[in-house]
């Protein structure tokens, strides 16, 4: 089990990284001053991502101060709709 968790750990931390790549290569092929900003953001959060997860790798996740915090249910799935339109489309292709 362990050996499964590295290796979920080791496919999220690449992606993670990848990501980080690609918003760092957009960065450069725009002009647009505010979406430069935005992907440097972007790219600060993948990275903050990536060693959040190499922590869990490295110390376990016992270890992690988690947030146990009560989440509100904002019953969002209340108002959503077009569920049956979408296996119908699924269906048919």
């Amino acid at each position: 089990m362990a050996d499964e968790l590295a290796e979920l750990l080791d496919i999220a931390i690449y992606k993670e990284i990848a990501s980080q790549a690609f918003y760092i290569a957009g960065q450069s092929k725009t002009q647009d001053p505010r979406a430069k900003v935005l992907l440097k953001e972007l790219a600060n959060e993948e990275l903050k991502h990536a060693e959040l997860l190499k922590s869990i790798k490295e110390n376990g996740p016992e270890k992690q101060s988690w947030h146990q915090e009560k989440i509100p249910d904002l019953m969002i799935s209340q108002y959503l709709t077009g569920g049956d339109t979408l296996v119908c489309l699924y269906l048919d292709s």
